[in-house]
Parts: C-alpha cells; structure tokens; sequence
C-alpha cells in the first residue's frame, strides 16, 4: 500500500482561525466565506494526516486486511472525502470571488455563497455527487437513426434533416454527436501516415477519420444547424503511449500528450466541451473495424471543470475556467474522464496520475449506491488478467481496488464504473493511474477471482490474497459475507464448512488439487450455494 502523508496533529490542541468558528448558517461576507472554509479544510487535511499516520503503522504491524487495519483507512477515507468537498467548495468559492467587486460588502450564508458560485467555470479536485446530464434524448437519437440516405448527400441536407427532430440547442447539439458517433468510423489506420482528411464534404462521404475529421465535420454540422461552436486544437492528455500514435505524441512529467482536435458548442449561453472522436465506439485498425457498442455519452456537453483532466487547448482562453491552469497545475490532477464526475466517483489517494509502489497498491474509491466500480491492470498496451481485486463496502460504498504487479516497472491501472446491471455490458472507463512498481510478486502469482455475487454481496475476502494455493497444505480462510446461512470452501465434493460470527467466517482447510472456491446460502435461497470467490489449488 502507497504510505500516507506522515505529519502530526494534536486535534485539541488546534487552533483554528475565528473565521472557522463561522456556521453555514450565519450571513457572512464571501472574504469571510473564503476564510471559514480554508480554516475548514486546512483542519480536515490535518486530521486525515494524522489518522493515515495511525493506518500506516496498522498496516505494517496488523496486514493491510486486518480488522483493525481496515477500520483505521476506513476513518482516514471518511474525513479524505470530507476534505474534499472542502476544497471544492473553496475553488468554487475563490472562482466567485474574482468575479465580484473588490470591495464588495455583500452578506448571505456559505450555502447561499456556493450556491452563486456553482457555474461549472470553476474546477473540482474529484467529484462528489453525480453530474449525469438529465435531459431525455430518446426521441432525437431516434430520429436521428431514422436519416434517409438522400439526407446524407451532403452537409447542409444533413443538417437539414437533423434540425426537424431537435426542440431546442441542446436537441440539435446532441443529434449531431449522435449521428457522427453512429455512422462515422474512427481510422486508426490513417494515422501513421499523417494525411488527414479535415474538409467537412469529403469527410462526410468517407464517414472514416481521425480527430480532426471528426472535429472537422462536427463544427460544420453544428455551424449547419444554427449553433455557435467552435473547434479547439490542442493535446490529449493520457498515461499510456501507443506506437500507433508516436508521431503525433510528446511525453511531459511522466504523461503523453498527443496531438487533438475537439469542439465546445454554447448551450443556453455557456460553452462546453464536444469530442466525437472520444465518443465514437467504432474504430479501424488493420483493415478490421471493431464496433465498442452505444456512443460514449460521457463526452456529449463535457463542463470545462471536467475537461481540463484530459484535454489541453493550444488556446489557454479554451480551458473555459476563470483562470486557466499552467501546464504543472493540469499535470498534478489526477487523470479522470467525465465519467468519473457522471457517475459520482471519488478517489484516495488523492494524488496526480503516478503511484509509487512496492508489488501492490491499494486505490479506495467511493461510488453511490448502484454504481460498481472494478479494475483492468495492463502493461504494454497489453491486459494483464488476476491482478487486481475489487471489494465493496456496502455500509460505506467504498470500494478497494487491489492490485498485485508480477514484475517491477510501469503498469497501466484502468478504472471502470457500470451503473445497474445493463451499464455492466458497456462499463465507463473513469480514471487511469500509472504505477511505478519497485518489486514484483512473480510471474506465477495470481489474485482470487470475484465471482458477481461477491460484489452484489457486499462480501470482503481478508485471506487468503493469492489465487493459487499449495494443494494438500492447510490454509487459513477469512471472509465477510453479510446475510449469509452458511459459506463452505472446497474442491468438487470435497466441502468444508467454515465457522461464522457477526458475519465473519474462518477456518483453515487443506485442499485437494484441482479449481477451488468459497461459496455462501443465503436464507432467502436456502438451497442454492452462489459462489464468491475462486482458487486454484496445486
């Protein structure tokens, strides 16, 4: 586990500023508003330093799964993410404050003075609540599937037929992005060659290219069809290079920046972000062309606040925030997709894209009810399956992505979030982390394999971690598995039942060669045995 920060705090004897003392019930001017949450989260940042020097030392002389141990990150995560609402409140805060008079002596409460300062122009350091965009699209992105091939003959009949079915701005934005994500392939192909295709008319009739097609056809659409849009050249920003895009990539601060081309719209008077090449599922790549699925929604009307994680304008003024970032500011973000913000997700550490790290990291993640959240480890371009466990808190909705490197070096860590059951088929990938691992636990190790009913569970598996077991030699299982009649371990027939308490079951069992796993009753199913959790036994 990456060490937390190893600062002290004496929490009664802090003294905190009298602007923090302030309730957010009390008027107040927005200078004081400012100063009562700096004093708050200057606090918070103590206390979550202070209880994370309390879960190192649980973690090395407890085990990162203990009890205790666990108890001790889950008090560090609690005041983490209230820190962080702290901080976002004070970016939104600070953002307000430069659009007001100098000396302005206006009073309301915080809660009035957050409210005012919530434009999106200002950006979070993670997000807190869920940012989906509500609006229902079904009838346009229906129509828009309806297109005659007599419409498609060129940009301005395109837009035409697309403008009958939109109600409104948002309605036309969306049938654009909904017909280039449909119809349009993303050509892989294309790009070592460095020829791009960007006149709107001969991109239109190919229906292939790559972001500055995309780009290209959208603003011309979007222009077509009586919006105010805007094409932006910049950088992609991403942890992972690939050889395909060599040419057009340049590596700053352990990060790849490669050479795009989005649009932003105005929407009711605010511009936001547009990236059709992001959005597309479907791409070329040797001749194949490979359909992903639904278009990515996430990046249909991307706020300025979650774009800046990954997209950096040549324009700083194309950031879209009351100030833009320097380079070093957008570096030590962590690097999040909109779907992180979509779906609500938070993250600890809190940190910027790289995590150093022995042979295992543990990244805790916190998602609202209904979103499950996992974990794809790669090295290489290349998916590097059994290293990373994902276990879910119920009580708390956090969850533990804990991922184990077979050899030392850089290892991509790709995070998805699904919400429901049919957002599984087609999860959102939400974050990236770059671990830089010091060791490795061998080529022949392998994490245990969560079956879907231990995350449905609610289920936390506390040993043992290693998915292949020395076969005929006692190991010592421990599981939480809340509701459950009973839970059993075992090879074929040969079952053992393991003792349970407040929800805990132990036990030590020697295995016979061959696939093993732990499984659980549940007394609303009493004769049917789910499985949790699977082994391999050698």
């Amino acid at each position: 586990m990456r060490p937390l920060p190893q600062l002290v705090l004496v929490a009664t004897t802090l003294l905190v500023p009298l602007a923090a003392a302030q309730t957010d019930s009390s008027p107040t001017t927005l200078a004081q508003a400012i100063a009562a949450k700096r004093a708050e989260a200057g606090r918070l940042q103590a206390e979550v330093e202070s209880l994370g020097r309390e879960a190192v030392k649980g973690h090395d002389s407890l085990g990162a799964f203990d009890l205790k141990a666990l108890e001790l990150r889950r008090k560090v995560a609690t005041q983490q993410w209230r820190r962080l609402d702290a901080e976002g409140d004070l970016l939104l805060l600070t953002g307000l404050l430069k659009r007001r008079p100098a000396n302005d002596q206006q009073q309301q409460t915080v809660a009035k003075w957050l409210e005012a300062a919530k434009d999106e122009k200002g950006y979070r350091l993670l997000p807190s609540t869920p940012t989906a965009d509500s609006h229902d699209y079904r009838a346009i992105d229906e129509h828009v599937k309806t297109a005659p091939a007599g419409a498609i003959s060129s940009v301005k009949k395109l837009a035409d037929y697309l403008r009958k079915g939109a109600k409104n701005d948002r309605e036309k934005a969306r049938a654009v992005f909904t017909w280039m994500c449909t119809n349009m392939v993303y050509d892989l192909d294309v790009l070592p060659t460095g020829k791009f295709e960007t006149r709107p008319e001969f991109v239109l009739r190919s229906r292939q290219g790559e972001c500055s097609s995309h780009a290209s056809l959208y603003h011309a659409l979007a222009t077509a069809i009586g919006l105010k849009a805007q094409l932006i050249p910049g950088f992609a920003r991403q942890l992972d290079f690939d050889p395909g895009f060599a040419r057009l990539t340049k590596k700053e601060g352990g990060v790849y920046y490669i050479s795009h081309r989005w649009n932003a719209v105005q929407i009711d008077g605010r511009w936001q972000i547009v990236d059709t090449s992001l959005g597309n599922p479907r791409a070329r790549k040797q001749g194949q062309v490979k359909d992903g699925g639904p278009p990515h929604a996430e990046w249909f009307l991307v706020p300025a606040g979650q774009a800046i994680y990954t997209h950096w304008p040549t324009d700083p003024k194309w950031q879209l925030l009351d100030r833009p970032l320097t380079k070093k500011e957008q570096a030590a973000l962590p690097m999040l997709s909109p779907g992180a913000f979509r779906h609500g997700v938070q993250f600890w550490p809190q940190t910027g894209p790289v995590l150093t790290m022995g042979d295992a990291v543990t990244v805790r993640v916190k998602a609202p009810a209904g979103v499950t959240v996992m974990g794809i480890l790669a090295r290489a371009n290349t998916p590097v399956p059994g290293w990373v466990l994902d276990q879910r808190d119920p009580e708390t909705g956090e969850t533990d992505l804990y991922a184990v490197v077979p050899r030392p070096g850089p290892y991509l860590l790709r995070v998805f979030a699904a919400r429901g059951e049919e957002g599984k088929k087609s999860p959102d990938a939400i974050a990236d982390y770059l671990l830089d691992a010091k060791k490795g636990k061998g080529d022949n190790f392998r994490l245990p394999y969560a079956w879907p009913t231990f995350r449905e569970k609610g289920c936390c598996l506390y040993e043992p971690l290693h998915g292949i077991l020395k076969a005929n030699v006692k190991v010592r299982f421990k599981i939480r598995v809340p509701g459950a009649k009973q839970v059993m371990v075992g090879v074929g027939q040969a079952i053992t039942q393991l003792e349970g308490k407040d929800g805990i079951y132990t036990g030590e069992v020697a295995l016979p060669p061959g696939d093993a796993g732990l499984a659980a009753q549940f007394a609303d199913q009493p004769n049917m045995a789910f499985p949790l959790v699977g082994f391999r036994a050698e």
